[in-house]
């Protein structure tokens, strides 16, 4: 049986002590993704500079339920031993980290006066928000949104002579909702989008080839936990295609350090801002005493673009200087 783990952060090591700090903050996160401690830490950092310190006047306790995203495999007993444990432990705060933990914890913490944040969800809609914009009564979050408009305009920058789009992708739910807007918004730029639909436990190269087949000249990697499968064999299968056929990828995700470099193009959310972010929504609750559903949800207002000068040029692929001004390094 799979087994969650609980961090335990600060000074905190079995059991919340009798002097407790006066803010104890309850974490969910399901899955052990690279993306969510980056946000993690960036969280914690943010709070740090606003006045919430680790160990002294916030302690917090992290809960990773560890899930095989490519099986969907998940532990429900264990979930709802998690959830209720941190809805006993009273917290001043839950932070949800993802679209599969916000479902979980955030109607049973809202229902016991517990404020809610949630992170790293790409649909606020998914989770029970009223708009994309605002959540709704005893919650509110950050959204790793990044608006497939901009995404496809840069796209265009990068890439005039590009018509057709492919893209390989899952069922997560977040990704239809990504796919599906890519492909509204596609046709103001008279963009073709070919989507291919993929088990999490396929190989992403039959999906490509078959893209390439009917037209497909770069492809867009989604905001799909799929390309992080398997130490990101996904990521890495779409590299190898990309220097056989030269056909350009175009990344709007990154999982972090370890995420292998390999797109000419990256218009993706900032993790660490998506913490910082975070950590404001938290501070706002309980230093300024703000009530979750009046703050907005929050997210990267402007896409995060960097290019791979290195790539491009293996690729024989010249950037427009329009777009090498706007854009950073690959960090």
């Amino acid at each position: 049986m799979r087994r969650g783990c609980v961090l335990l952060l600060g000074l905190l090591l079995v059991a919340w002590p009798c002097t407790a700090a006066p803010y104890r903050i309850e974490v969910l996160q399901v899955g052990d993704i690279e993306a969510f401690s980056v946000v993690m830490q960036s969280t914690m950092k943010e709070l740090n500079r606003l006045g919430l310190v680790l160990g002294r006047n916030v302690h917090i306790r992290r809960t990773v339920i560890e899930a095989d995203i490519s099986q969907g495999d998940v532990n429900k007993d264990e979930i709802k031993e998690s959830a209720d444990r941190i809805i006993a432990a009273r917290p001043n705060l839950v932070l949800a980290i993802g679209t599969s933990a916000t479902k979980i914890i955030k109607d049973k913490a809202v229902a016991a006066r517990i404020p809610v944040v949630f992170t790293s969800v790409y649909d606020p809609l998914l989770v029970g928000s009223a708009s994309a914009t605002q959540a709704g009564p005893g919650f509110t979050g950050v959204s790793i949104y990044v608006d497939p408009a901009d995404v496809l305009t840069v796209t265009r920058l990068a890439f005039p002579a590009v018509k057709t789009l492919g893209i390989v992708h899952s069922g997560d739910e977040n990704v239809l909702a990504f796919v599906n807007d890519v492909k509204i918004k596609s046709r103001k730029l008279k963009l073709q989008v070919l989507a291919e639909q993929v088990r999490k436990t396929d190989r992403l190269t039959p999906a490509a080839r078959s893209l390439i087949a009917q037209g497909a000249r770069a492809f867009l990697i989604p905001v799909d936990p799929y390309y992080a499968l398997r130490d990101y064999e996904p990521v890495r299968e779409l590299i190898d295609i990309q220097h056989q056929t030269r056909i350009p990828a175009i990344a709007c995700t990154i999982g972090g350090p370890k995420d292998p470099r390999g797109a000419v193009l990256l218009l993706t959310p900032s993790f660490q801002v998506i913490g910082e972010l975070t950590g404001r929504q938290i501070a706002k609750i309980l230093l300024q005493g703000r009530k979750p559903e009046t703050l907005p949800i929050l997210r990267q207002e402007h896409v995060h673009v960097q290019v791979d000068t290195a790539i491009a040029k293996s690729l024989g692929i010249t950037l427009p200087s329009q777009l090498l001004m706007m854009a950073k390094p690959r960090e």
